[in-house]
């Protein structure tokens, strides 16, 4: 019996250093193991209460930072961890159905911005097919088809400069022909006539 408290109380101590020097889930081990020993310890269990809401609390505010910066797949599984936790936390739970909703939105937005972009595309409409495609990479960053699309719709443009700025070199307004010119670079570096 004396080999069992102090067998507890070691772990105790450890698990409180561990738990202060911020390495919970080694806290938790820790009383986790005291527990087993003695399941009716009410210092142990309080302890792992403890440890469970600073652990939960913790991937809660780290959910919260990514979701203020725009991480929201990141949020939601951080939120996720925390419920793990703390199951049913209400302020996880509302954290994790916000995380959610915004990237359901977001994936909306971004297809629904995409086929405009390929409707104003297929009209010839140019700059508004690159401003809908850039606003689908704002809702959807790592989607290979809009940056395709963007690009294709860049050259386009950059093409139709170069048209237009052969057009007013021809009437020797060589400075207006040059900005034409410089534009079409910059949309399409590659373009060899710009």
């Amino acid at each position: 019996d004396l080999h069992k408290q102090a067998s507890i109380a070691w772990l105790l101590e450890q698990g409180r250093r561990a738990t202060f020097q911020d390495h919970d889930l080694q806290a938790l081990t820790l009383f986790l193991q005291a527990k087993e020993i003695d399941p009716e310890s009410v210092e142990t269990n309080s302890w792992i209460q403890k440890t469970v809401r600073k652990l939960s609390g913790t991937w809660f505010e780290r959910g919260f930072e990514l979701h203020a910066t725009g991480k929201l797949a990141e949020a939601a599984d951080a939120y996720g961890k925390a419920l793990e936790y703390a199951p049913g936390d209400p302020s996880a739970l509302n954290g994790l159905g916000e995380a959610v909703i915004q990237i359901n939105y977001r994936e909306g937005m971004g297809r629904k911005y995409f086929e405009d972009g390929i409707r104003d595309l297929s009209s010839y409409f140019l700059e508004q097919a690159r401003s809908r495609f850039s606003y689908s990479d704002k809702y959807q960053p790592e989607e290979e088809k809009t940056l395709q699309r963007g690009s294709q719709v860049s050259k386009l443009l950059a093409q139709q400069r170069v048209t237009v700025a052969r057009g007013i070199e021809a009437t020797g307004r060589f400075g207006a022909a040059r900005n034409e010119y410089r534009l079409s670079a910059a949309l399409d570096p590659d373009n060899a006539e710009a």
